[in-house]
């Protein structure tokens, strides 16, 4: 079986029936998949790894993607996490010469701690995806830059988002 530690399609004009194509072999084979620059994957393209992510053979530690996600991006991903065992690092980047904005808001990002830390039972609590360390943009140093105001943010979702990547990375499955 062929296996690459990483797999770099940036700029390849890949698209969401590519993506269908492509993601269920490169993530049970590949460490690090680069996507960015394929700026016609959608959210509704991202579906198509809640699968792959979700199997016991997937290898991906690292996916970087490239677009105009938005909330609905965060929360399809965001669900695609729940029992993934292997994805550490998730990165976003946006590409200002396309004009597009940081369009994950408060809601986006509460999708992610949901997933990292689901307390609404205890079998969800342990449920929860323990894997992911690292979920950030290229251009910012962590996902709370996004915001103008940082107070709310962490008020609301910062300081438990960090504290769940945080322990995933001090105590990795």
């Amino acid at each position: 079986a062929l296996t690459l530690d990483e797999l770099c399609l940036r700029k390849c004009e890949i698209n969401d029936e590519g993506l269908q194509g492509l993601i269920e072999r490169a993530a049970n084979n590949c460490k690090v998949i680069n996507l960015s620059g394929n700026y016609d994957i959608t959210a509704l393209g991202l579906r198509n790894l809640h699968t792959s992510l979700q199997s016991e053979r997937c290898r991906l530690e690292e996916l970087v993607l490239g677009g105009d996600f938005g909330d609905e991006f965060a929360e399809v991903f965001a669900c695609s996490l729940v029992g993934n065992k292997s994805l550490k690092h998730l990165r976003v980047v946006y590409d200002g010469d396309y004009g597009w904005e940081h369009s994950i808001t408060l809601a986006g990002w509460f999708a992610f701690s949901n997933v990292l830390c689901d307390t609404s039972t205890v079998n969800n609590t342990y449920l929860s995806n323990h894997t992911l360390q690292e979920l950030r943009d290229y251009n910012y140093e962590t996902y709370w830059d996004y915001f103008e105001d940082v107070e709310e943010c962490e008020q609301i979702i910062g300081r438990n988002l960090a504290s769940y990547l945080q322990l995933n990375k001090a105590h990795p499955q």
